[in-house]
């Protein structure tokens, strides 16, 4: 395939920018010890997952981001949220109520209290001082805690109603993402004891919260990642929002990129600009439900409900030049540079070599000045099998055209603006070749 770009409105492509972000995804390891894994947290020393009726699970993981399942406790069902402040270890426990952990030098665990108000207790966090727990019909309920580990209840509340999935706070105000009853914003007395400020909803569901000290971001099931300002008084201003498509389930961020778990559809990341504007770097999906996310500052971790406790990197992603374009090589095997197959150009590239059920993609990195557009036209070829393994264009997640069988090289072109993503992919079915089997 060669690809020369023509272009509108100035007089020569821009020259090489920065490069990608380093933002891209590496599947390490993943560890599955039977039981839906539903949230991931680490201390520092050790990573924990809340494992429906298998309980808390630990482990460690080494320099290279390889996972080591060490201990398991579970004091009934139900384990679906998991928080760690240092000291101790916190479960959401479903309908038993708030547990209570201490964990050894060596990952092993011990389970000291709990505490049930008689609701669902879905997710659990913490600003030092106070436990706050999120539960679903049954409102915020914030507990103490004391220096063994004892738990004991404060206030509950639960005055605006609806159904509270996630919570998390910023030192100055706490967050619930509340479902179909969008975002709220609390505030916390010296005493523990919560009060209702306000709320933003707009109209998707919100099924979690986290923010990096400068913007809240919410993960919205049927209405992607979205971003939020916060004044000094917890009013919410919506700013922005991102969808790939459905199934945003967690959210959380290292300071310098965002990551989403999108149950069936993988882990993603974002960009986020001064403005609290949004861009979507990449995904990968392993298969099956991503349902949370959490990073050390070195690795990143999810809890995937049947693949169990997963392991991630992070970093700039293989690219390839070609005609003064940068290429963002991703999928099961990389494009490359040849000069056998070609149409007029000295060379072309061609997609990795990839088997029955693989795909090897190819993607623009794109640009092109903001607000500009671009017509980008290439030549494409393949020889493969007809109408079964396909070379494909998408914009934007978008199909827009494909080739398959033994194609010449015909020219085609697509106009694309600054904020498009655009990549061309070969892809196999699950059996069978035809031709040279690339394109």
């Amino acid at each position: 395939m060669s690809i020369s770009m023509i272009v509108k409105k100035t007089a020569v492509p821009p020259g090489p920018g920065p490069g990608p972000p380093a933002a891209y995804l590496t599947y390490i390891d993943a560890d599955f010890q039977d039981d839906l894994y539903s949230d991931v947290w680490g201390d520092g020393n050790f990573v924990y997952a809340a494992c429906e009726s298998g309980g808390l699970r630990s482990y460690s993981v080494d320099v290279s981001g390889n996972l080591t399942y060490i201990d398991a406790d579970v004091q009934g069902g139900g384990y679906s949220g998991v928080w760690s402040d240092g000291s101790f270890i916190y479960i959401a426990g479903g309908g038993g109520g708030i547990h209570s952990y201490s964990v050894d030098g060596s990952g092993n665990l011990t389970y000291i209290d709990t505490d049930d108000q008689g609701v669902d207790y879905e997710k659990v966090w913490g600003d030092g001082t106070y436990i706050y727990v999120a539960c679903g019909v049954g409102g915020i309920i914030s507990y103490s805690v004391d220096g063994s580990g004892n738990l004991t209840y404060i206030s509950t509340n639960n005055d605006q109603g609806g159904s509270y999935d996630k919570i998390w706070g910023d030192g100055n105000f706490i967050y619930a993402a509340c479902g179909g009853n969008g975002l709220r914003t609390y505030s916390v007395d010296g005493s523990g004891n919560l009060t209702y400020i306000d709320t933003d909803d707009q109209g998707y569901s919100y099924y979690d919260v986290w923010g990096d000290g400068t913007f809240i971001y919410c993960a919205c099931y049927n209405g992607g990642l979205m971003t939020y300002s916060v004044d000094g008084s917890g009013i919410l201003t919506f700013i922005d929002r991102d969808t790939q498509g459905e199934n945003y389930y967690s959210v959380w961020g290292d300071g310098d990129f965002i990551y989403v778990a999108n149950s069936f559809d993988g882990l993603r990341t974002y960009s986020v600009d001064e403005s609290g504007i949004l861009t979507y770097i990449d995904t990968d999906d392993q298969g099956e439900n991503y349902y949370a996310v959490w990073g050390d500052g070195t690795f990143i971790y999810v809890a995937n409900s049947f693949k169990g406790l997963m392991s991630y990197s992070v970093g700039l992603p293989d690219t390839v030049t070609h005609d003064n374009l940068t290429f963002i090589l991703l999928g099961d095997a990389n494009w490359f540079t040849q000069s056998i197959t070609t149409n007029t150009a000295p060379d072309a590239l061609q997609a990795g070599a990839i088997t029955d059920g693989e795909a090897s993609r190819l993607e623009l990195f794109n640009e092109i000045p903001d607000g500009e557009h671009r017509t980008l036209e290439f030549y494409w070829s393949s020889s493969s099998e007809f109408d079964y393994d396909f070379l494909e264009l998408h914009v934007n997640g978008v199909f827009i055209a494909s080739i398959s069988g033994d194609e010449a090289f015909t020219s085609y072109s697509h106009v694309i603006s600054s904020s498009d993503k655009l990549y061309l992919e070969y892809n196999k079915d699950g059996s069978d070749l035809g031709g040279d089997d690339t394109a």
